[in-house]
Parts: structure tokens; C-alpha cells; sequence
């Protein structure tokens, strides 16, 4: 048997009856026994101390209880530099001293953060024995990282199974002025499916938010499409409609948003609201699908009945009108065989459908919706502006020639200032548009309503000489004034000093009479 005994006070301290015992083994039986770190105790026998590799061949032993060595910039950085190597060896030395595991570096790291960080296991429990705060790890200016976030983060399964078994709290995470992350969101969002069945055996919280915008563990797995992960964290019974704060992205909107059809999936069969919308906009899983162009996650949500009607709430634009507006022809198609609404306008501006893709010059939206008999001439509600007119305006010229093959109203004008696509692209210099509507028989002297401006005149005046040619061919009425001061093409183009324009009119004049 072994008795030991206090060095300051000769009480016994504890008895072992195993007398073979290494001085490393019953130092950590002390450790135990005291509630100090064995790395601070010393085991004396006639007053010398014995080694670790030891074995116990006397009967009686006097405890030692050690403090840490003063702080030492050179030796905390060989600790340091130890813990980041995994160099257990210099570490345990260093450790013996004994030194003081909880030091910062410059950089305010401490080397329980170091192992976590790089996954050394042998070093980790070396400094978690010695007494390591597991919940200091970095620590600069507005930053705070513990060393399970690190671990978490990197995907370090054993660092963190060995920290939550060291009792490491499970949700203190990474904090900072704006943001704060648990252990278990930022495993999540790098998919360490590992790490977070960990983390979820320890009780993490699975519902719980950032700081800044309140994204959950669920919602940042879906939008980055680990569904190992969010398959998980649903069978842990994680809030499937939990939004964010900032603008209240659901899981499902978020996968949707990112394309992530099988996570999709999954949240549809869990139940998921088909239809909750951001907070934010009202936009809703089907429309960010549409309008990121995702096909086959748009046709699962129609699959689910999901509102293909729906606008969102500051605009009012649909799913078909934002996909048409993006130019993705296939989501366009898919939506109009499913029966959403050809020509509901946006509550804005009441711009349709083909509105917005011919506004954008994308031709064969264009041709999807006219085939499917969107109306060709339905304007917008606040300027009363037509899909020819947006066309002719931006210069789309295929776009343009369906339009007029289809039968728009070529002379249809603007209820604001009486504005016809003929005008606006006079006015744009689009010259093989001006061309393309005067072949159509558009009314080459139609003039606004609010000042008579003709299609020649505002050629004129830009200074557009190829256009006043093409309009004066097709009998453009260049004597025709403005209402307000009766300037003619003539005089606006002297007056802005375009001399071939000028010289073109005179020209002109002279042979007309």
C-alpha cells in the first residue's frame, strides 16, 4: 500500500493499495482526489522528487502542490507552437513546469484554440487535463471564438466529441459586435454531418438563430444544400417554417432560391409551407425558384400546389412575370401550361408578363407568351407604355418584328405624353426600328400630346440625320411645329447647331418645291 502524505501539514492525503503504480498513473488518481491538475503536483520520497516514468517502490510519499511559473513571452510561444504542431512530447514538458494553459498570444489565442483549430487531439487532451478553459479560445478587440466553434467549423469530429465530453457548453459559439453563431450553425452551413449529430447529442439548440438576422441551423443547411444536414436536423425536430429576422427566408425559400431540388424535396415531405413568403417583399419559395430560372424545383412546387399566382408585395409581380422578365424561357413555358395568369399585371405599374420580356429583349419569352395569346397591347396602369413600345424603346428589334407580325397596335402612344413607339425610337436612334414600323404603315406624324413633338422633330433636334432621312422618305411632314413655341425640324436642328441635319432639310425643301 501506498500512503501519501501532505508535504506542508504530514496529513495523509490518500492510500493506494496498488504499490506498482508509475508516479504519472497516481498523479492522475490525485488529480482526482485534489482538484489540481496533475501537471502542478509533485510526488517526493525522502525528500527528491520522482519522474513520470517512475515506478513506486516505496510505501510512502509527500504531495507537492505546485503554482504556474511566472508568464515567459519565449516559453508560452513553445507551448503554443506545440499545441499547434501536435507536438504532445515538448508539450507535456512544458506543461510539467508547470505553465499556466490559459495564456493569450499576441494575437489573443490561447492553445486549447490552436489544437482545436488543427485538429489535434493528443495536444487537446493533454491541455484540456492540465485544466485548459474550454471556453477561452480567441479573443481580439470585437471577436470571440471558443475552441468547439473552431473545431465545429473546421469539421474536427473527435476535437469536438472531446470537448463536449470536457462539458464545453454546446451553443457558445463566435461572437462579435454584429453577428453571434453557435457551434451547431456554422457545422450546419459547412455540412460536417458528423459534427452536428455530435452536437445534437449534447443538446445543442436546433432552433437557434444568428444575432444579425436570426438564420437558423435548418435554414443556412438548406440554402446551402447539405441534405444529409437538413434531413438530420428534421429528424431532431427543427422548426421546418422558422424564417429569418431580417426578412423571414424559410428553409424551403432558401433551397428553393439556390436550386437545391432534392432539400426541396425533402422539406416538401416534412411538411413545409409551400407558400410562406418573405417578410420582407412577399416573395415566395415558386418565385425566387422562377426567378433564379430553377425548372425542375418550380416544377415540383407546382407538383405541391404551391400559389403560381402569387404576387409579391411591394410590386405585386407573379412567378410567370418575374420569369419572363429574367428571360428564362423553360420556367415561362412550364407556368403557362400550368394555367398562371398570362396577363396579370404587377400592382405597381401593372406591367405584364410580356411586358417585362419584351421590355428585356427576350425574344423567345416573347414568342411563348404570344403563342399562348397573352394580350399584345395591354400597357401599363401609370404610363399606359405597351410591350411594342418598351421593345422600341430599348431597341429589341426582333422583338420589335413579332410584335408588329403579331398585330400590336404599332400607333398605340403613351397615356402620359402621347408618346407611339415610332416616336421613342426616333427618339432612342433606332434607326432599323424606325425602319422596320414605318414599313408597318405606323403614322409618321403622330406627335405627342403634350407638345406636338413629331418623330422628325425629335430626330431633329438629337441631331439623328440617318432617321430624318428615313422619316422625310416616308413623307414626314417637316413644316410641322411644336404646339407650345412652333419650332419646326428646321429650326431645332439649326438651333442645336447639327449641320448635316440642316443642310439635308434645306436640301429637301428645295426639291419639294
Amino acid at each position: 500500500m501506498v500512503e501519501v502524505i501532505s508535504s506542508v501539514g504530514g496529513n495523509t492525503i490518500a492510500l493506494f493499495e496498488d504499490v506498482g503504480l508509475s508516479v504519472k498513473v497516481l498523479k492522475q488518481s490525485l488529480a482526482v482526489e485534489v482538484g489540481i491538475p496533475r501537471f502542478r503536483l509533485r510526488l517526493l520520497a525522502n525528500n527528491w522528487a520522482l519522474e513520470d516514468n517512475q515506478t513506486l517502490t516505496c510505501q510512502v510519499v509527500q504531495l507537492l502542490i505546485l503554482g504556474f511559473e511566472p508568464p515567459d513571452r519565449e516559453i508560452d510561444q513553445e507551448l503554443m507552437d506545440a499545441s499547434r504542431r501536435n507536438d504532445s512530447r515538448l508539450l507535456e514538458m512544458a506543461l510539467s513546469r508547470p505553465r499556466n494553459p490559459n495564456f493569450e498570444d499576441v494575437n489573443g489565442i490561447t492553445p486549447l484554440y490552436e489544437a482545436a483549430l488543427h485538429g489535434n487531439l493528443q495536444c487537446l487532451s493533454l491541455l484540456l487535463e492540465a485544466g485548459a478553459d474550454k471556453e477561452r479560445g480567441r479573443s481580439k478587440r470585437w471577436l470571440q471564438d471558443t475552441p468547439l466553434f473552431a473545431a465545429a467549423q473546421a469539421g474536427h469530429q473527435d476535437i469536438v466529441r472531446a470537448l463536449l465530453e470536457s462539458l464545453a457548453n454546446p451553443d457558445h459559439g463566435r461572437t462579435d459586435d454584429e453577428e453571434h453563431e453557435t457551434p451547431l450553425f456554422i457545422a450546419a452551413e459547412e455540412g460536417h454531418l458528423g459534427v452536428v449529430r455530435l452536437l445534437l447529442q449534447y443538446c445543442a439548440n436546433k432552433d437557434r438563430g444568428t444575432r444579425c438576422d436570426g438564420e437558423t441551423p435548418l435554414c443556412i443547411a438548406a440554402g446551402k444544400g447539405h441534405l444529409d444536414v437538413v434531413r438530420l436536423l428534421l429528424a431532431s425536430g427543427a422548426n421546418i417554417d422558422q424564417g429569418t429576422m431580417q426578412n423571414g427566408a424559410t428553409p424551403l425559400f432558401r433551397a428553393a432560391s439556390n436550386g437545391h431540388l432534392e432539400v426541396v424535396q425533402s422539406l416538401m415531405e416534412s411538411k413545409a409551407n409551400k407558400d410562406q413568403a418573405q417578410t420582407a417583399n412577399g416573395a415566395t419559395p415558386l418565385f425566387t425558384a422562377a426567378q433564379a430560372g430553377h425548372l425542375e424545383v418550380v416544377r415540383l412546387l407546382l407538383q405541391c400546389r404551391a400559389n403560381k399566382d402569387r404576387g409579391t408585395r411591394c410590386a405585386g409581380e407573379t412567378p410567370l412575370c418575374i420569369a419572363a422578365q429574367e428571360g428564362h424561357v423553360d420556367v415561362t413555358q412550364l407556368l403557362l401550361t400550368s394555367s398562371a395568369k398570362i396577363d396579370q399585371g404587377t400592382t405597381q405599374d401593372g406591367a405584364t408578363p410580356l411586358f417585362r420580356a419584351a421590355s428585356n429583349g427576350h425574344l423567345e419569352v416573347v414568342r411563348s407568351l404570344m403563342k399562348s395569346k397573352a394580350n399584345k397591347d395591354q400597357a401599363k396602369t401609370d404610363d399606359g407604355a405597351t410591350p411594342l413600345f418598351t421593345a422600341a424603346e430599348a431597341g429589341h428589334l426582333e422583338v420589335v418584328r413579332l410584335l408588329v407580325l403579331s398585330g400590336a397596335n404599332i400607333d398605340q402612344a403613351t397615356t402620359d405624353f402621347g408618346a407611339t413607339p415610332l416616336f421613342i425610337a426616333s427618339y432612342r436612334g433606332h434607326l432599323e426600328i424606325v425602319q422596320c414600323l414605318l414599313e408597318s404603315n405606323g403614322h409618321v406624324d403622330r406627335a405627342t400630346v403634350d407638345d406636338g413633338t413629331t418623330p422628325v422633330l425629335v430626330a431633329a433636334d438629337y441631331g439623328r440625320l440617318e432617321i430624318v432621312r428615313l422619316l422625310v422618305r416616308f413623307r414626314a411632314n417637316t413644316d410641322q411645329g411644336r404646339i407650345d413655341d412652333g419650332a419646326t425640324p428646321l429650326f431645332v436642328a439649326a438651333q442645336k447647331g447639327h449641320l448635316e441635319v440642316v443642310q439635308f432639310l434645306v436640301l429637301s425643301a428645295s426639291q419639294d418645291r
